[in-house]
């Protein structure tokens, strides 16, 4: 079977090398890494591309100018049914895009982890039990009052404890309910997060499978 061409998108974070080396270490897999202002959408069109994976990133999802060319791959290609996955930013991204309000966290978490509260048939959370800890990095959530999107599938919150009261239930993970596209708000690459090279093993899988048509 040829290899698997993967698209890492960098959103200018340093933690997208985490994910490049956790890709990079796969022998099916032909990466590919961008930045976000790359003229890159030629390799879609072209058919060159199996999968994307959008990176984490210190800008505004909403930010048009700087989340662009990230906005047509999932407004473009996702809808023609290329896997996708978002992480951090990407999964920001995702989630507006398909109607979803962010706001600004009462409490931004740096350098934290959260327990998994896993309530959703989600590929990529395939064999991550229950309660796995996750790292997380951001100061933008999605929004709990403004609801999911209903194009969209909650999988996963962050577990409520003393230490995240001020956020209260965050949405950690979603999937699209027809398209093979998902986000995680926390970072599957960083050393925190338990089971994560499971959480890319997944996506990969995912990416193969529509491959295989």
């Amino acid at each position: 079977m040829s290899k698997l061409r993967i698209l890492l998108v960098d959103n200018y974070d340093s933690f997208t090398f985490n994910l490049l080396h956790m890709l990079e270490e796969r022998p099916d897999v032909d990466l590919t890494l961008v930045r976000n202002d790359d003229d890159f959408l030629p390799l879609l069109e072209a058919g060159e591309i199996d999968g994307v994976l959008i990176g984490p990133g210190p800008g505004s999802a909403e930010d048009e100018a700087y989340f662009g060319r990230n906005a047509e791959v999932i407004t473009g290609y996702g809808p023609k049914g290329l896997p996708i996955l978002g992480v951090c930013l990407g999964f920001q991204g995702i989630f507006h895009l398909f109607g979803g309000t962010l706001k600004q966290a009462a409490l931004p978490v740096h350098g934290k982890v959260s327990a998994l509260d896993i309530c959703g048939d989600d590929p990529i959370l395939q064999n991550v039990p229950n309660g796995s800890m996750v790292m997380r990095y951001h100061s933008i959530i999605a929004d709990p009052e403004g609801g999911i999107p209903d194009v969209l599938e909650a999988t996963a919150y962050a577990e409520a404890s003393e230490e995240f009261a001020a956020n209260g239930k965050e949405l950690m993970a979603f999937r699209h309910r027809e398209l093979p596209i998902f986000g995680v708000q926390f970072h599957p690459e960083s050393f925190g997060t338990n089971f994560g090279h499971t959480m890319i093993d997944n996506f990969c899988r995912i990416v193969a499978e529509r491959k295989a048509g």
